[in-house]
């Protein structure tokens, strides 16, 4: 684990311009002085001069009347606003903490405003003190929060997580997760990304124990929620197969990686980075059980899973397990093409009012597999079927036709029966 980047400046050297007792900035000053020059009276500020410098005198302001003429010029002045956003921002939080303190809810959203103002213009180090002195706050205070400063939390666990300062991202995630489910209970989209957040910490450190659970949860809850075909639940469920692959439980992750590709078959173009991921990631699994006999029953339990999940509309996934299995067909490994051309011929055989040609082919691609894997019995029989059906439906000179017969040759001649092999077709 890498050690904890230390901000360049701290959060208290940030915010220290801005408490009530201190003089307003040079940028402040220009803020105030641009919207009077544009028709706005400041003079409810009540700026005086001690020593030289410019006040704020609290004690005489109307504070209603100085947040309305703020939040006019907002609307009037978003030029001037907008130009000097941080410091009209700033403005705001000096004067939330003099009337409602540091820990008041809009103050804390002020702060986490000016964080994410900090990140779009690429001040990453500001961002992260201001992200810490609100994680300061709460702490020290025991702030009920809402849905904006508990992203923002998020947001700073985050980045702990991705500089690898796992166990602060786990106990920032940790709270947030609790104040979460306080505030907007746990089915709530928020407390279901810090709960998915939580558990990827987990599984990064190793800890599926309490990783694995947090992913079922995050599922079935956004299942129940938002459907099995909403993006979230996809996610999830991406992420608790990721889960079991991690833990080398790759059975479990077989089934669910297939059925996550799936949902994306459904929901996503065939060619989109989701979609493409998922097959990858389905594919790796694979190849860490492609020799377990156990294989075609999980292909046949993971589209019954996937049939109650897309209410029968299976031929997407379908015609992407045949393309599978094709694949390693091509590529000369019969062994690992063989269960995926089982179950595309099962399913097709399944279905007498689909293309005959394509049903036929499937047969002669898995007598081919069955073929080379010297299982000569079960090729010959496929062949046989295939030849069958081909001449009944085609003809004896169809390609596919002779393509059967050929195979039929080929596998008594593999038996020694030349006596076949002999005939002119």
């Amino acid at each position: 684990m890498t050690q904890r980047n230390v901000p360049e400046i701290t959060a208290d050297e940030i915010l220290a311009p801005y408490q009530p007792g201190q003089p307003l900035t040079e940028q402040e000053l220009a803020l105030l002085n641009s919207l009077e020059e544009n028709g706005i009276d400041i003079s409810v500020f009540c700026i005086k001069t001690r020593r030289g410098q410019p006040y704020l005198d609290f004690e005489k302001m109307d504070a209603e009347q100085c947040f309305g003429i703020l939040n006019l010029s907002y609307s009037t002045h978003s030029e001037i606003t907008n130009k000097h956003l941080v410091d009209y921002l700033f403005l705001l939080f000096r004067l939330n903490v003099f009337y409602a303190g540091v820990q008041s809810e809009l103050a804390l959203n002020i702060l986490v405003n000016i964080s994410i103002l900090y990140k779009s213009i690429d001040k990453h180090q500001l961002m992260l003190s201001l992200f810490e002195a609100v994680n300061n706050i709460v702490k020290n205070n025991d702030v009920v929060i809402g849905r904006h400063t508990i992203n923002m939390l998020n947001m700073l666990a985050n980045s702990y997580q991705q500089t690898d300062n796992t166990n602060e991202a786990i106990n920032l995630y940790g709270g947030c997760l609790a104040r979460s489910c306080d505030v907007m209970g746990e089915e709530a989209q928020e407390s279901l990304a810090t709960r998915n957040n939580l558990a990827n910490c987990y599984g990064d450190i190793g800890e599926f124990d309490k990783a694995l659970p947090m992913h079922v949860t995050c599922l079935e809850i956004s299942e129940k929620k938002f459907g099995c075909l909403d993006r979230l639940s996809v996610n999830f469920l991406n992420n608790l197969a990721t889960c079991h692959y991690s833990m080398g439980n790759f059975p479990e992750a077989f089934i669910l990686h297939l059925d996550c590709l799936a949902r994306r078959l459904s929901i996503l173009e065939q060619d989109a980075p989701d979609t493409l991921t998922s097959l990858n990631d389905f594919v790796n699994c694979y190849e860490r059980i492609a020799c377990n006999g156990m294989v075609p029953q999980l292909l046949r339990k993971s589209i019954t899973r996937i049939d109650m999940t897309l209410d029968g509309k299976l031929s997407a996934i379908i015609t992407c397990i045949h393309g599978i299995g094709y694949q390693y067909y091509n590529l000369h490994q019969p062994i690992k093409a063989l269960p995926f051309l089982q179950v595309y011929v099962e399913y097709l055989s399944s279905s007498p009012d689909g293309d005959v040609r394509t049903r036929l082919k499937a047969y002669n691609n898995l007598a081919t597999c069955h073929e080379c894997l010297g299982e000569i019995d079960i090729a010959l029989s496929f062949f046989e079927k295939s030849l069958e059906a081909s001449t009944r439906e085609f003809g004896e000179k169809e390609s596919i036709t002779l393509t059967s017969q050929h195979g039929v040759a080929v596998c008594y001649d593999r038996m020694g029966e030349f006596w076949y092999c002999a005939t002119d077709f």
